[in-house]
């Protein structure tokens, strides 16, 4: 198991694979950056092959991320996951898959299948891995296959036994790097994991007032917030508005109004 230091390791990596390409490069992930991120592609190829005619998808290059699955809480230390890459030979002119943890490139993958071991770049909270094959020139491989992406939650509270269990809320817009501007809308959206079939109630509390929203209801918009800093939390609570145990009942985020 390698431990991946996305500071020094995943830029090195990079460059020694980089150095061997016929010119080829990975672009830029990091969105205020103002560059193309790869993944607008991804999107682009991945629904013009579902569009088309059918092709047996036994035969068609396929990644897979394994180790992690959308919804899984992660509790404490790192996080660890596999890629396994099939029907693409990745020693062949140097094709390779980008991976990405929340929209931040790992080390680029030259192998059929790899561990990963990451430690920093984790949110509390809500992530995303995503990966991708590419050639060397850095585009992706068309086939619908050729992406896969996975949501997760991560807390670094030590595991007592029963928060992988219980039900959990997080925050997925606004966020501290929105950029919202005042007389507009403000976009309001979570999620809600491990829900296994109850039925809860959701409380928001924004700028110090509190209100109910139903879940299903989602996503919601604020209209014409005061320019400035504001403060919003949300919790889950039962069908009859008891506050509920657990590690990831409760979140709140604070964003800028400009």
């Amino acid at each position: 198991m390698k431990i991946l230091n996305l500071k020094t390791n995943s830029a090195f990596l990079f460059l020694i694979f980089c150095s061997g390409c016929a010119g080829g490069k990975v672009k830029d992930s990091d969105p205020s950056s103002g560059k193309d991120t790869g993944l607008k592609a991804v999107a682009e190829t991945t629904k013009e092959l579902r569009a088309s005619s059918p092709i047996d998808p036994k035969n068609l290059p396929k990644v897979e991320i394994k180790g992690v699955r959308d919804d899984e809480f992660v509790i404490g230390g790192a996080l660890k996951f596999q890629i396994s890459v099939s029907n693409y030979p990745m020693a062949k002119d140097w094709q390779f898959a980008q991976v990405f943890l929340n929209r931040r490139p790992l080390a680029p993958m030259t192998l059929e299948s790899q561990n990963f071991e990451v430690i920093e770049g984790l949110n509390a909270g809500l992530n995303q891995i995503t990966v991708y094959l590419a050639r060397s020139s850095g585009l992706p491989v068309k086939s619908p296959l050729a992406v896969a992406s996975v949501h997760f939650f991560y807390s670094k509270k030590v595991d007592t036994g029963d928060e992988k269990t219980e039900a959990g809320i997080f925050i997925i817009s606004p966020n501290k790097s929105s950029r919202i501007l005042a007389q507009g809308i403000t976009p309001f959206d979570f999620v809600i994991s491990k829900a296994m079939g109850r039925k809860l109630k959701v409380y928001y509390t924004l700028d110090g007032t509190t209100r109910e929203v139903a879940p299903e209801a989602a996503p919601f918009e604020f209209v014409n917030l005061a320019k400035g800093p504001h403060l919003l939390k949300v919790e889950l609570l039962d069908s009859k508005g008891k506050k509920l145990k657990g590690a990831f009942v409760k979140d709140e985020v604070q964003f800028l109004v400009e």
